[in-house]
């Protein structure tokens, strides 16, 4: 089977425009000194106040992380970035931010991002029917739209906008990470997106452009050449939600993760996306992302010398070590990182580090760390600022598995079209087992919101049921509150899906030596399935009993033995190749084409949704026991297991009584995952 858990956060586009090199465009104010150059730019817009419509928790931690990865990693200088926030970030300031501080400033040559953050709506289309599908414009909220004369910055606003401005340069990236005309679906998180504005809308402005055809429904601008990476598809809502301790919207979060951990000087929109729609649909698998567009492989913001083994600045402090990142950047107490003087660009030498450190405490943005031994350095004082920290060995956690009971008002949130009825959980005698059970697990939680759980929990009619965040029923998850041991049942498969959420979560790309690709190619009775030439794109649909074909490639230059694990929405994961679950060996610039793969649906499932993860490691191991049927999870045990990479998978997968980290050297292992649909037909 194949799994999916896709978690759509947004309709989030990234818009690499190019256009000619025309440098008239209209007066602005704010413009360069004369002779004044600017040769990267940012405007960064995130709102979580807003005056009418609902608040939101994540997008000024947005921009932040959007900054810091502009500063750190792609050395944009901190004048030249903009930030607008809440009550700064009204319709007439983005406006003005963005013609002032970008088209005003920018000239041949000049990188430009703009990142917005907050939610994301529809208006009533103003340009005379352009919107024939439904005469709306999809738009942007800022921080006064809906108060009186106040209204959304509209795409055919945000297009003219973007239209003047690659007449000046062509290297520019357009982020959004928000919804649009998605609705009425639930996910994990709170959703970006508020109702459309009905009222009548203003005029619109002289250089308003649009381009919209009469059935799309995002903001595909499409009179400029663009990648454009969308957050959710066109029905779908994107989300922010928790990750790593911090609320932030999971696009931006999984981006700008994927670009910090790239360990390669050339990366393209299409290698970071490849991995971010299977981060962003595992968190959510309500929210789909999509990427099209002429300019797919064009390097990240138009540098391909910009993007290096990624750091952390660091500086010293007393005795102790202060690093630039934390918990919104994946920083884990525990882990370990060699400092190098300020200005270092090769870091594969451990030697030349001013010192090795370990994180003691992590916070939202920074952590401090002690220094384990000093190697250049004699003392902290001479880890200066702006000194460059490279991780080397991450303290694994196991992640607090979250769950929700349901109440009885939750009908109308979850189940809007059913007459169902729940039962108040504090009436029924097997909820209240089952929530004195968890209460004695320290790797479980019980939260007060749905949209911050993994799993849903409710009676109805006489039985437990077990539902996804999205309000979709596990299948086969019915429990009798008559049954004996009713309450044991349930926590059984709450163990089950808890410890298949934890496996599919233990990722690693830094490795400097091994690097692995994962390429699928379906197949079907009557030839080559349609659109096979693009099959690089993680979320092809197959129907049960196609043909599949997985093509491993050793892209580094170290042997490495590899797996391939099948982790399917059914609950149930397989090492599908090769079968003894030992890794296979295959050398530096070899593949493997494995053909002997079907896509299948079980008799009781109309779909499932396929995670593919790879897993490469130095020396071989073996992963079979990683191994669960659909319904039922296994019972392991981990005394004796000496390797330290068998022992994190299995801890994962038992959910260990003891929480704590699980350091891992990086460079042994790596991970790879490609995402997709089977259907019955």
């Amino acid at each position: 089977m194949l799994k999916k858990l896709l978690v759509l956060l947004g309709v989030f586009c990234i818009i690499f425009c190019s256009a000619n090199n025309n440098t008239d465009v209209p007066q602005v104010n704010g413009g360069d000194t004369p002779g004044e150059t600017h040769k990267k730019l940012a405007l960064l817009v995130g709102i979580d106040d807003y005056k009418v419509v609902s608040d939101l928790s994540g997008c000024i931690n947005d921009v932040r992380d959007m900054k810091d990865l502009l500063i750190n990693n792609f050395e944009f200088a901190e004048d030249d970035i903009m930030t607008l926030t809440n009550e700064e970030a009204t319709h007439k300031g983005i406006v003005d931010a963005f013609r002032s501080h970008l088209t005003a400033k920018a000239s041949a040559g000049t990188i430009v991002v703009f990142h917005y953050s907050g939610h994301g709506s529809q208006m009533q289309d103003a340009q005379d029917g352009d919107e024939q599908f439904d005469h709306l414009d999809e738009t942007i909220v800022p921080h006064d739209s809906r108060t009186e004369g106040k209204y959304d910055i509209r795409d055919d606003e945000l297009n003219g906008l973007f239209n003047e401005l690659t007449k000046k340069t062509k290297y520019v990236t357009f982020i959004l990470d928000s919804c649009h005309s998605g609705s009425g679906i639930r996910g994990l998180g709170i959703p970006r997106r508020v109702e459309a504005d009905l009222r009548k809308p203003p005029p619109a402005e002289p250089y308003e452009v649009s381009t919209r055809g009469t059935s799309k429904k995002d903001n595909r601008f499409e009179n400029l050449n663009y990648v454009l990476i969308s957050g959710c598809q066109a029905e779908e809502v994107s989300f922010e939600t928790i990750l790593n301790g911090v609320r932030r919207g999971a696009l931006t979060y999984y981006l700008v993760k994927e670009i910090r951990e790239a360990n390669k000087a050339e990366i393209t929109y299409q290698d970071v996306m490849d991995q971010v729609k299977v981060n962003v649909t595992r968190e959510n698998n309500t929210q789909h992302p999509q990427i099209e567009g002429k300019l797919l492989n064009n390097y990240i913001f138009s540098d391909k010398s910009n993007v290096t083994v990624p750091y952390v600045p660091a500086s010293g402090k007393g005795d102790n070590v202060i690093l630039e990142a934390g918990l919104v950047h994946g920083a884990v107490k525990g882990s370990k990182y060699y400092v190098f003087k300020p200005g270092t660009k090769n870091f594969d030498d451990p030697d030349e580090a001013l010192a090795d450190i370990e994180l003691t405490a992590t916070n939202a943005f920074s952590s401090e760390a002690k220094i384990i031994k000093f190697k250049k350095a004699k003392n902290p004082g001479d880890i200066l600022q702006a000194s460059r920290a490279v991780e080397y060995e991450h303290a694994y956690e196991i992640e607090t598995f979250p769950i929700y009971f349901l109440q009885p008002e939750d009908v109308k949130d979850y189940f809007p079209e059913t007459s169902i009825t729940l039962t108040k959980p504090d009436d029924s005698d097997t909820l209240k087992k089952t929530a004195s059970e968890i209460g004695k697990k320290p790797h479980y939680v019980i939260v007060k919101k749905g949209n911050e759980a993994q799993l849903l929990l409710a009676e109805v009619q006489g039985k437990i049921k077990i539902y996804r965040n999205s309000g979709q029923e596990i299948i086969d998850s019915a429990v009798s509150t008559n049954a004996a041991g009713a309450a044991a049942s349930v926590m059984k498969q709450l163990e089950h899906w808890s410890k298949w959420y934890n496996v599919l979560s233990i990722t690693n790309s830094k490795s400097k030596y091994l690097e692995v690709e994962l390429e699928v190619k379906g197949i079907t009775n009557t030839g080559n399935r349609e659109g096979t030439e693009t099959m690089r794109v993680p979320t092809q649909q197959f129907t049960h009993e196609d043909e599949i074909n997985f093509i491993v490639k050793n892209t580094g230059n170290k042997k490495l033995f590899f797996v391939i694990l099948d982790i399917s929405s059914d609950g149930s994961i397989a090492v599908i190749h090769p079968k003894t679950g030992d890794g296979e060996a295959l050398l530096p610039g070899k593949n493997v084409d494995i053909t002997d793969q079907e896509a299948f649906v079980a008799d009781n499932y109309r779909e499932v949704t396929d995670i593919i993860k790879v897993i490469a490691t130095d020396k071989q191991l073996n992963f079979k026991f990683l191994e669960m049927d659909a319904a039922s999870a296994r019972d392991l045990a981990t005394k004796g297991i000496d390797d330290p990479l068998t022992r994190l998978f299995k801890e994962a997968a038992l959910q260990s009584t003891t929480k704590g980290v699980r350091p891992k050297a990086l460079d042994e292992w790596v991970t790879t995952e490609s995402v997709f649909k089977v259907t019955r037909k």
